[in-house]
């Protein structure tokens, strides 16, 4: 919000109407200094921006309804009026505090209620109090609590943003630059991002796990280099080494490789060597099977031989029967 022109009439310490105040000589630079000796009206100024935008003054002890000067003439309206624009947008809005005045018939005095009319160029936004103020809430996003702590340094009531905790000055600062949409952003990619590094999480127990497991051969040359590597996986509970551990399960892997490829070369020489000798075995019971055969066959001849005397005697006793038996006849 840039504030362009300012009236004000019989508000404060001026009885009458002051001169228009044009706020677009000060475009060239964000920041201007109102200054002046005590007593000069400066607060007056902070009052009547604050009052016109939110119908109370800047300072938070003064009270609005002592707002129209003591010095004015029954026929001179108090009321403030306000130009500024906001967002490319040119807005207005014209407010007179509540006060009372002599009335113009007879005698006594009269109470003049509180007005407030709040325009977007020539169109009517808000009409009273309550809808001004809603209306003026909802297009600057801030309210006079707001307003008064960053828009205007009023009697030293700056420091209250300063001094504000953080949460307040987060929620101030928040609804200025109307940052709600970040911040639901922001909270949805905290979750996702909540989500990923549990899932990170897991990953990394789940490797440390496999770290653990990981194994090779007491002998091996990366052996001690491997133990160490996995007691700080434990020790951290996390993955941080995991280049360093597929770099020695890798050499690892070559080397048992290396190892394989030996082992395999050696395999198929011993079973070249074990067919050889499984033949030789297969001959030589072979061999064994006939030397047996033969060894029972000479034992049967000897006993046959030795049976050989009998046979004669038997036969030469037979051809006597025969010859006997022919001669029967």
């Amino acid at each position: 919000m840039r504030p362009t022109k300012l009236i004000i009439s019989a508000f404060g310490p001026y009885a009458g109407r002051m001169p228009d105040i044009d706020f677009t000589r000060f475009n060239g630079g964000g920041v201007f200094l109102i200054c002046g000796d005590t007593g000069a009206g400066k607060t007056t100024l902070f009052d009547a921006i604050c009052f016109a935008l939110y119908g109370c003054a800047s300072g938070s002890y003064r009270d609005k309804k002592n707002l129209r000067s003591e010095y004015a003439a029954d026929d001179v309206e108090s009321f403030v009026e306000l130009w500024f624009t906001h967002q490319g947008k040119e807005y207005r809005v014209r407010r007179s505090p509540m006060y009372t005045r002599a009335s113009k018939r007879g005698s006594g005095m009269v109470t003049v209620q509180e007005k407030a009319a709040f325009y977007c160029g020539e169109e009517v936004v808000a009409d009273g109090v309550n809808d001004v103020n809603s209306a003026v809430t909802n297009l600057l996003r801030i309210g006079v609590d707001q307003f008064r702590q960053i828009s205007m340094i009023a009697q030293g009531e700056f420091r209250e943003l300063l001094t504000s905790k953080t949460e307040k000055r987060t929620e101030i600062l928040r609804k200025i630059f109307m940052t709600d949409g970040y911040s639901k952003i922001v909270e949805v990619i905290k979750k996702r991002a909540d989500s990923y590094n549990l899932r990170l999480k897991e990953v990394e127990n789940s490797a440390v796990q496999y770290f653990t497991e990981a194994a090779c051969s007491e002998t091996g040359a990366y052996f001690d280099e491997l133990c160490e590597l996995k007691e700080n996986a434990v020790k951290s509970r996390s993955a941080w080494n995991a280049e360093a551990f597929l770099k020695i399960l890798s050499d690892i892997i070559s080397e048992d490789g290396a190892a394989l490829q030996n082992a395999e070369e050696k395999f198929s020489s011993e079973e070249k060597i074990f067919s050889d000798m499984t033949k030789a075995y297969a001959a030589a019971e072979h061999g064994n099977a006939l030397l047996d055969r033969l060894k029972a066959l000479k034992e049967e001849k000897s006993r046959l031989d030795e049976a050989s005397g009998e046979m004669a005697a038997l036969e030469s006793d037979l051809k006597r029967m025969k010859d006997a038996v022919y001669a029967v006849r």
